[in-house]
C-alpha cells in the first residue's frame, strides 16, 4: 500500500523550471540590450499563493492590514525575482517565502510606527501643550500635573 503524496499549493519542481526558463530569458535580453521579460503568469500565481498562505499563519492572521502585507510581499517578489540563482538553490518556494515573510515584518513595523504617530497626534491634540507632554511623557501625567497646579493657584 503506497502512501499518497500531498498536493501542495505550489509545485516546487514546476516553479523551479519556470524560474530557470525566465532567468535564461533575462540573460538573453541583457545580451541584446533589450528590456527584461515580464514575470510570467504562473510565477505571479505562485507569488500570490505563497503570500496568501503565509498570511494565514498565526503570527500574521489577525492584522487588519493583511491585504497590504500580501501586496507588499508580491511586490518584493517581483522586484527581487531576478536575484534568484538556480545554480545556488533549487528551491524557489523557500526563497520567495523568505522574501514575503520579511515584507510582512516590514509592513507590520511600518503600520505600528504609523499607529504610534497617530496616537501621539491624538494625545497632543487632547492635551494641548506639546512641550509639556514631551517633558512628562504621558498625557495623563500632564493632566494630573495641570490639575494640581490649578488647585494650588486657586
Amino acid at each position: 500500500m503506497e502512501k499518497e503524496k500531498k498536493v501542495h499549493y505550489v509545485d516546487n519542481k514546476v516553479f523551479f523550471a519556470e524560474m530557470e526558463k525566465w532567468k535564461t530569458e533575462i540573460e538573453e535580453s541583457t545580451e541584446v540590450d533589450d528590456l527584461p521579460p515580464m514575470v510570467t503568469e504562473y510565477m505571479g500565481e505562485c507569488f500570490y499563493k505563497i503570500a496568501t498562505h503565509l498570511s494565514y499563519r498565526p503570527n500574521f492572521i489577525n492584522y487588519t492590514y493583511r491585504e497590504e502585507m500580501i501586496g507588499d510581499g508580491i511586490e518584493n517578489c517581483i522586484r527581487y525575482a531576478k536575484n534568484f540563482n538556480p545554480e545556488k538553490s533549487r528551491n524557489p518556494f523557500a526563497y520567495f517565502t523568505q522574501i514575503i515573510y520579511y515584507a510582512f515584518i516590514r509592513r507590520i513595523q511600518k503600520e505600528k510606527k504609523q499607529l504610534a504617530h497617530t496616537q501621539e497626534i491624538t494625545v497632543v491634540y487632547q492635551c494641548g501643550n506639546h512641550s509639556q507632554r514631551l517633558r512628562w511623557g504621558l498625557c495623563g501625567m500632564y493632566r494630573n500635573t495641570h490639575i494640581q497646579r490649578a488647585q494650588i493657584t486657586t
